[in-house]
Formats: structure tokens, C-alpha cells, sequence
């Protein structure tokens, strides 16, 4: 489904209905208010209709600053972050980080990132072809094992294929947002070899 049919299909529904209220385990907020909700996310919609997609995120940033959080309940703000994420997700725009400083106020939301990011052991490697950041969380460190292997890996966001390197000491890991073709052992591979080898799957 292209942008604009998108886009034009969230206009088309009832964000705050009853049975969307019901479905979150939640008594619907006042008849008034709700209107007054979809008619703003409506508007916002068809901005981005009449927007180009480089004007995409000033849109975001000027309608998201209309709304203060603090005239809404904790609910009312969820139900108001869910709508924007997809209005984002259908314009292929990140703004998840803007949401949630405004959902939970940016000193809340900065304490939180850095509670998040310190109970996890986090290994970050960049995609070379669109800086989308591959994130390997660590579960397990024994001391002893060696880094034994060159990684080639297919991004998720625009499938490119990689090269990465873990490190020493890892037992366990959990990858995400991208996809491991092959394991180069640094027994049987140089790193000059390696990249080579990466190279040549490129080309297939």
C-alpha cells in the first residue's frame, strides 16, 4: 500500500471508538474529547498528504508541539503515541524518540534511556550502505574465549551485506534487526580475506 492510500485509509476510521477503548481494557474517555482527537489526527493525516517527504518531520514536530501532554491522562497519551507511530510508520519517518519525551517528559524519558542502556551489554555496528545501526545485545561473557570468527550479515532495512566483529570473551548473544549469512573463521581467514570474501557475495 503506497503513502497516500495509507494515509487516506487513517482518516477513513474511528480512532477513538468504544470498541477501540474496550479492546485496551479502558472506559472511553468523554464523547467531546475524542472528536476533538480524531479531528487533529485527521488534520495532522492530511497534511502529510498536501506535505513533501522531506517536510515530513517539521510537520510531525509542529503538530505533536500543538498537544500538551499534561491536559491528557496517562491513557489518552498512550492512545495519542500509538496514532503518531503510525502515522510515522506510514511515512517511513523515526520519530519514536520525539513520542516518548513528550509522553513522558524529556528528563523522565532521558532517565529511562540511560536506565535502559546500562542493564544491557549493547555491541552497535553501522550498516555501510544506510547507517541503520545493528544492535547485538551480549548475554553471556566467559573469560578465555577468543574472538574466533569474522560475521557477514545482511541488514534488515535495506539488505545490504556487512562485516562485523563481536569481540573476545562471548558466550552468548541475541542479534537483532539483522540477519547472519556466514561465520569466517579466523583460523582460515585473514581480515584481508574476509572482505574479500564479503566482496564476492556481493556481487552474486
Amino acid at each position: 500500500m503506497n503513502t497516500l492510500q495509507a494515509l487516506i485509509n487513517f482518516i477513513s476510521k474511528d480512532k477513538f471508538s468504544k470498541e477501540l477503548w474496550k479492546n485496551r481494557g479502558l472506559n472511553s474517555s468523554s464523547k467531546e474529547k475524542c472528536n476533538k482527537l480524531n479531528t487533529f489526527l485527521n488534520k495532522c493525516a492530511n497534511e502529510l498528504i498536501l506535505s513533501k517527504k522531506e517536510d515530513y518531520k517539521n510537520c510531525f514536530d509542529s503538530f505533536l508541539s500543538q498537544l500538551n501532554s499534561y491536559d491528557y491522562d496517562t491513557e489518552e497519551r498512550e492512545f495519542i503515541v500509538t496514532y503518531f507511530l503510525e502515522l510515522s510508520e506510514i511515512c517511513g519517518l523515526d520519530f519514536k524518540e520525539n513520542l516518548m519525551k513528550w509522553m513522558y517528559g524529556e528528563e523522565i524519558y532521558e532517565f529511562i534511556k540511560t536506565q535502559k542502556s546500562s542493564s544491557k551489554d549493547i555491541i552497535l555496528h553501522h550498516c555501510t550502505n544506510c547507517e541503520e545501526k545493528f544492535k547485538t545485545e551480549i548475554l553471556e561473557r566467559e573469560k578465555g574465549i577468543p574472538d574466533f570468527s569474522y560475521t557477514i550479515i545482511k541488514c534488515n532495512e535495506c539488505s545490504a551485506l556487512n562485516m562485523i566483529e563481536l569481540g573476545p570473551e562471548i558466550k552468548e548473544f541475541l542479534f537483532g534487526n539483522y540477519q547472519v549469512i556466514e561465520h569466517l573463521a579466523k583460523s582460515d581467514f585473514t581480515k584481508e580475506k574476509a572482505l574479500e570474501k564479503l566482496e564476492s557475495l556481493k556481487i552474486k
